[in-house]
């Protein structure tokens, strides 16, 4: 299995759930082209390679540590938060705790 040297700055967690999965495509707005477009894939998106690279004591680099941690600690749990409150907004309880 490659090590993946390609990290994103911003998680494919959120990114996924803006993945329109019926046409395969996710669209994007480039601010400083003024232009809009779509992508077949997010794996370009928000990405830079080694972002999440670290440098080892005997300068060697770790590509996954960083990688692993956000996943075990960020990723791994977020589609089911957002499965969460899309029933709350669906079934209006999300509202309900900001009344007094």
């Amino acid at each position: 299995m490659s090590i993946p040297k390609n990290h994103h700055y911003i998680s494919q967690a959120p990114i996924k759930n803006f993945f329109n999965k019926e046409k395969n495509e996710i669209y994007l707005f480039d601010k400083n082209q003024n232009r809009r477009f779509k992508k077949n894939r997010a794996k370009s998106i928000f990405s830079e390679k080694n972002l999440n690279t670290k440098r080892t004591k005997h300068d060697k680099y770790d590509y996954s540590i960083i990688e692993e941690e956000l996943n075990q600690n960020f990723e791994k749990d977020f589609p089911g938060c957002v499965e969460i409150v899309k029933k709350l907004i669906k079934i209006n309880k999300l509202y309900d705790s900001y009344k007094t």
